[in-house]
């Protein structure tokens, strides 16, 4: 084999890999982006949202504040996925402490709203008392423009564990990476 082509060989799957990374880094932002939420994916960590979520679930959020004006009648959820829409009581938020690096999953159970402040405060459906003991000392509740992620609007069942088997066992991903970096080195194109 010309040592020629195999360095082109190789760049081009260097090339192509990049590709793949960038497209997929592209297109979180770009949901993000429509999403208003700097994170519009996550996945589910701990048993605190069972049964509406189970650990590894992968939830899609939405973290627009349309400025409506209220009305007597509900909104669809069509309407509520196209124009976003306020958050309510039973909604299922994820929000950000100032002291925990891990977003947090729990319903909303108390809403606060003068107006120029909506203020919250939640509880995980499995959880027996609200999340008020987790918030640091100065803080009474959430605020939704500062401490929430985004709304749940949607979910994909059990696909998170992928995440969850990479950050529990260490081995397990040096496996996965040394097998995909085996292949890549072994496959050739012809």
């Amino acid at each position: 084999m010309n040592p020629r082509l195999l360095s082109r060989q190789g760049i081009a799957q260097l090339l192509n890999f990049l590709l793949v990374l960038s497209s997929a880094f592209m297109g979180y932002k770009t949901l993000g982006m429509f999403t208003n939420s700097d994170c519009p994916v996550v996945v589910v960590l701990s048993e605190s949202m069972e049964p509406s979520f189970k650990r590894g679930d992968i939830l899609l959020l939405d973290n627009r504040m349309p400025k409506l004006e209220p009305t007597d009648q509900p909104q669809s959820l069509w309407s509520k996925i196209i124009y976003g829409s306020p958050v309510g009581i039973g909604d299922i938020v994820v929000y950000n402490l100032p002291h925990r690096a891990i977003p947090i999953v729990h319903r909303v159970t108390k809403l606060y709203d003068d107006g120029n402040q909506t203020k919250l405060i939640t509880k995980g459906d499995n959880n027996q008392v609200d999340d008020v003991n987790l918030f640091p000392r100065s803080m009474t509740y959430l605020d939704r423009e500062n401490d929430v992620s985004g709304i749940v609007r949607g979910y994909v069942p059990y696909l998170g564990m992928i995440t969850i088997l990479l950050t529990d066992y260490p081995k397990f991903k040096y496996l996965l990476l040394g097998t995909l970096g085996l292949f890549t080195l072994v496959q050739g194109e012809d």
